[in-house]
């Protein structure tokens, strides 16, 4: 009995410093999510995606779109970071013990995947599009088609997540680790609020590692959710594509908002985990 109280308070614990570090987070980095997704997508810079900066194409929104579309999915990316963080690092946590800290990260991030492509995929399509209506993203299909289309794009989430995931939360925990251990501080001596401030830096390094080695897979993400044509597009064709018209430097359009994005959000579900934990 004590141990499934013990298992839920734990449950509880991450759920309540994954909900706060959505709200959180969601605030801030919504915006930059939409500049992302309308930078590798939409088709009003079509012919000058390579030649605009973050400050080029979140004026462009503001001046076609308004202040409030950079706030668009915003419910959307606080369910998903909510419920998927929380999934992930539970998973995690009871996996950890048993595989190596990459399969238990590979492993968790597979579950969340799989619980959340539905939201991810509608909440992509709306910030890419900057479209408020659900109808044209689900446009003709019903039943398995409806359900395909709700996981389209899973592939090249999954190409993007999967390294991301090896990366960043084993090397987040040595870091953490290795800087105790240089400190020759035990992880029981440590407050609170000392254990946020050094996982919300070890977090912030190791998302940014993280976040641009899955870069490229990050665009072809977005290009696949975001269109509403029906046909096959495959990771490897739209890589190849998207190759031949920006060369390698492309890759790195709209880095600068996904580490906005990115890092601020780990650095933050970093802090709260050890926090609450």
């Amino acid at each position: 009995m004590e141990s499934g109280d013990s298992s839920n308070s734990d449950v509880w614990n991450v759920l309540k410093g994954n909900v706060l570090g959505g709200l959180l987070l969601s605030s801030f980095t919504v915006p930059a999510d939409v500049v992302r997704n309308y930078w590798y997508f939409n088709s009003e810079l079509k012919g000058r995606r390579s030649a605009v900066n973050t400050i080029d194409v979140a004026q462009q929104i503001v001046k076609t779109r308004g202040f409030r579309c950079f706030f668009t999915g915003i419910h959307l990316t606080i369910f998903n970071v909510a419920v998927g963080q929380t999934i992930f690092l539970v998973t995690y946590d009871n996996l950890k013990g048993e595989a190596s800290a990459p399969v238990a990260s590979i492993i968790a991030r597979m579950t969340t995947l799989l619980a959340t492509q539905p939201v991810e995929c509608l909440r992509t399509y709306r910030q890419a599009n900057l479209s408020k209506d659900t109808k044209s993203f689900v446009g003709d299909r019903r039943g398995f088609a409806l359900i395909r289309g709700c996981y389209k794009g899973l592939v090249s989430t999954i190409i993007r997540d999967v390294p991301f995931s090896a990366l960043h939360w084993p090397l987040n925990d040595v870091l953490y680790r290795r800087t105790l251990s240089s400190l020759d501080i035990p992880e029981d001596r440590i407050t609170k609020m000392q254990k946020f401030a050094l996982s919300f830096v070890t977090g912030a390094i190791s998302s940014t590692v993280a976040t641009t080695v899955s870069q490229p897979f990050d665009i072809v993400k977005t290009k696949i959710q975001a269109t509403t044509e029906m046909k096959k597009m495959t990771v490897n064709g739209e890589l190849s594509k998207f190759f031949r018209q920006y060369g390698l430097s492309g890759f790195l359009i709209g880095l600068t908002p996904r580490l906005i994005k990115v890092v601020p959000g780990c650095a933050i579900i970093s802090g709260f985990y050890r926090y609450f934990n």
